[in-house]
């Protein structure tokens, strides 16, 4: 009988530990696979070294697409069977059939950044971003549990909400886990200095360097005021705290429990008035109340309408807001580049198509939202959402669970408008 070698043997050891330390459960059969993922990071090489467990519960089939990460090492574990050794194919992806039995996936990986930040990952002494493919992803929503061990000057944020930075001699640790499936982490660290707020039941926070500390006051000042705005519009925020995250690269997202602006968007003035709400709306839309795989992307256009085309009407300025979304759509739009809202699936701000891609799901989406709320009435309009706000939250939610809702709060069949 051939021995395990013993890079797949410390790897078993290894995740048994991560496992005891974290306090994660097993995965259980009703519950979605947990990815376990432990990191570490050399900045002077701009790389990453990771490990994986992914624990599928039985007759759980699996697609893993490990992209850019080089994979070191994979083992698979099945209950009284011996460990199979474990490699990508050609593609750099592995595929699990189904088993009756629960399968335990071990996996040892490694990323080296570039540097520049293109592919959504910088790893540097200033600063961490992994917003990019960093990690192996399935086709599937996990609960993740990730331990990352950061250079002891910086601290870091996950989606999570178990957030802890431990401080050792030498460096600091990382620790969060997930209560919801998700399609895969950001992580973002860094020397931050962190201010907090309670705002009602939730905590508000800004994660801001050193030099950009004193942007902090107006930022806590604002997210207030747009917690506030959004928990009287839509109900109570979805998430136990929020944090306002600045980063090195020009990144504008907004993730489960924060945002993460680049340095360079953080000291614009006018992104506390514009941006950081349409942020934080993306708390309710985007975030707990998800895009559904099939049928578009409806959130987009919602959160300009509510966000971004709502501040400048009551600023006076919203006929002029109108007037530069047609301006745009028909700049853009032409018979060989439009699309119908239901293929639109994000922003694509790298893609060649990005100004039409975003007239469509931004600025037609937001016109379409305030067509029909002229139709039905402010009152069904905004009952509306505050039912799509509590009946999805913590699901997906597709343009037809959007005219459904609609349909109920206006009393009438939307299908037509739909």
């Amino acid at each position: 009988m051939k021995t395990m070698p013993a890079r797949l043997l410390f790897l078993i050891f290894f995740f048994f530990l991560s496992l005891v330390s974290t306090g994660v459960p097993r995965a259980e059969e009703q519950q979605p696979p947990l990815h376990t993922i432990a990191i570490s990071f050399d900045t002077a090489r701009a790389t990453v070294t990771g490990t994986s467990k992914i624990s599928l519960p039985p007759n759980r089939e699996l697609t893993l697409e490990c992209g850019p990460l080089t994979v070191t090492g994979g083992v698979l574990q099945r209950p009284d069977q011996p460990p199979l050794t474990i490699r990508p194919g050609a593609d750099n992806r592995i595929i699990l059939p189904p088993l009756p039995q629960s399968q335990t996936l071990l996996l040892s990986w490694t990323l080296t950044t570039d540097g520049s930040g293109r592919d959504g990952n910088l790893v540097g002494p200033d600063g961490i971003t992994l917003t990019g493919f960093w990690h192996p992803l399935a086709d599937q929503d996990m609960l993740f549990a990730v331990t990352a061990r950061l250079p002891r000057t910086m601290i870091g944020i996950t989606e999570g909400s178990g957030l802890k930075n431990t401080r050792k001699q030498r460096e600091t640790i990382l620790k969060n886990s997930t209560t919801r499936p998700l399609p895969g982490l950001h992580l973002a660290a860094g020397p931050y200095q962190v201010n907090r707020r309670r705002v009602g039941k939730t905590v508000l926070s800004t994660w801001f360097f050193p030099e950009d500390r004193k942007l902090s006051k107006g930022f806590l000042e604002d997210g207030a005021r747009y917690l506030r705005r959004y928990e009287k519009l839509l109900g109570p925020f979805p998430y136990p705290g929020y944090a306002i995250v600045e980063n090195r690269l020009p990144t504008g997202y907004g993730m489960p429990g924060f945002t993460l602006l680049g340095q360079a968007v953080v000291r614009l003035p006018f992104i506390r008035k514009t941006s950081l709400g349409h942020e934080i709306l993306h708390s309710w839309f985007g975030n707990s109340v998800g895009v559904a795989a099939q049928g578009g992307n409806w959130c987009e256009g919602l959160t300009t309408y509510l966000a971004d085309q709502s501040f400048a009407a009551e600023n006076g300025q919203g006929a002029d807001y109108r007037k530069n979304q047609l301006l745009r759509y028909l700049a853009s739009i032409r018979p060989d580049t439009g699309l119908p809202l239901s293929q639109f699936r994000g922003s694509a701000d790298t893609s060649p198509m990005a100004r039409a891609i975003r007239a469509v799901g931004y600025d037609k989406g937001a016109m379409l939202f305030h067509m029909l709320r002229r139709l039905i009435g402010d009152d069904a309009f905004f009952q509306g959402l505050r039912q799509l706000a509590r009946e999805k939250a913590r699901q997906r939610a597709s343009w037809q669970d959007i005219q459904m809702i609609f349909s109920r709060a206006a009393g009438q069949d939307l299908a037509w408008f739909f």
